[in-house]
């Protein structure tokens, strides 16, 4: 009897520290996500030294950041994760052709943008970013019959782009001109969120179907909510997003970069396109801003001051230097509305 009441006993210890387990992972869910969502629309979560630079009202400012904080991405063969259908009041994004900007029908003439999360206009308003800027532009100077089109994705570097053009040329979306702003986010290898995409490769590259379970496992405990929040509190943001890491000592980041210009400018001659390629102002080193943090400013210097060695791409950082006394960027890299504009008409100036 006392056997059974030992197992008996161990049994309930057993399902209760389960039963106990589930729900603190229950509950951190379910505090942490309605959290997440309270914070993203209720609050501005815009430095106050920054707020000023939007045309926005502070409530408008609240919803911008949610919808933006709403994005979600879907894998794209080739390339990486790109972002998927949007519809909202500030952000609206076409899987297949880009970023919401209002063009003509029937257009002479069809302008591509490709570059990452600057390009795309992170915390910009659709009629704000830098293509939809160069867009008023054109139209300004007469050319109406121009089509614009925003590819930017965010996290996108130089060969990610390359990629993505590629795939856009072979489903029939040619453009006339093609531009790139790169600098920001350029790496040795690799892609964000690879490691993510690699994991789940893995759980069915296995010797026989029956260890898929195994692996499933392993991902199932680590996707738990208890963990994903210790993963958070030891997290570093840093603006490079550990881009350094798929460097290894032998990886020379200007000589990469410039190889991926030559073969661009290689898939545009074959394409009869007339491809143009930009270096990008660095936050943290061009224009006015309000961010610092030693660690990333660090960073952000030597990434600049490797870049700024290429010769293949037309450099335009100085394009926010000595234009406004507004602080230029919503945060430690990416531009205010007024900032997109003046970068816009620096490309345009160097096109026309």
């Amino acid at each position: 009897m006392n056997n059974y009441n030992k197992i008996k006993n161990f049994t309930l210890i057993i399902i209760s520290t389960l039963f106990l387990f589930i729900l603190i992972n229950i509950i951190i869910s379910l505090v942490w996500y309605s959290y997440n969502e309270l914070v993203t629309s209720k609050k501005n979560l815009l430095p106050k030294e920054v707020r000023n630079n939007f045309i926005l009202s502070d409530d408008d400012q609240k919803k911008l950041q949610h919808e933006s904080s709403l994005i979600r991405y879907k894998y794209e063969p080739f390339v990486g994760p790109i972002t998927a259908e949007a519809s909202g009041q500030f952000i609206n994004v076409d899987s297949d052709m880009g970023r919401l900007i209002n063009n003509n029908n029937n257009c002479a003439q069809n302008i591509y943008f490709f570059g990452g999360s600057t390009t795309f206009g992170w915390l910009s308003i659709d009629t704000k970013t830098i293509p939809a800027e160069f867009k008023k532009i054109l139209e300004k100077d007469n050319k109406n019959n121009v089509c614009v089109f925003n590819f930017g994705q965010p996290w996108f570097y130089s060969k990610q782009e390359n990629n993505y053009f590629i795939n856009l040329i072979e489903k029939g979306h040619k453009p006339d001109i093609a531009i790139f702003l790169n600098g920001i986010n350029e790496r040795c290898h690799g892609h964000d969120l690879q490691s993510n995409i690699i994991n789940e490769f893995d759980k069915l590259n296995v010797k026989h179907r029956t260890f898929i379970t195994t692996n499933n496992l392993k991902n199932l405990i680590s996707s738990l909510p208890i963990f994903q929040l210790i993963q958070r509190v030891k997290e570093k943001k840093l603006i490079n997003q550990d881009m350094d890491k798929d460097c290894s000592p032998q990886d020379n980041i200007v000589e990469l970069y410039e190889q991926r210009l030559e073969l661009r400018d290689g898939i545009c001659m074959i394409n009869n396109i007339n491809c143009y390629t930009f270096l990008q102002p660095f936050g943290l080193v061009n224009g006015n801003i309000y961010y610092t943090n030693d660690l990333d400013m660090k960073w952000m210097k030597s990434h600049y001051n490797n870049l700024i060695q290429t010769t293949s791409a037309i450099n335009i950082t100085d394009a926010l230097d000595n234009k406004s006394d507004k602080i230029n960027y919503v945060d430690g890299v990416h531009y205010s509305h007024e900032a997109n504009k003046f970068i816009a008409e620096t490309i345009y100036q160097k096109l026309y």
